[in-house]
């Protein structure tokens, strides 16, 4: 069994509001850079697997630093 840590719950706080930034700039800012780039369909899924990786990344660091986002038991 795992729980989720402060460092996870933290994490994947910071993923969702990243993600939430990203769909907010595809219906407020369509014309602006990162608007532009999420409104075609395979640069939506690039955007996507690109913040999935980096968290997954992050998550890594946190971890080798001490702070696991997920504790096993």
């Amino acid at each position: 069994m795992a729980s989720v840590t402060l460092a996870g719950y933290a994490l994947s706080g910071f993923q969702i509001l990243v993600l939430l930034i990203g769909i907010a700039a595809r219906q407020l800012e369509p014309n602006s850079l990162l608007g532009q780039f999420l409104n075609r369909p395979d640069r939506l899924l690039a955007g996507f697997i690109f913040v999935l990786l980096g968290f997954t990344i992050f998550g890594t660091i946190l971890s080798k630093l001490g702070y696991p986002p997920i504790r096993k038991r």
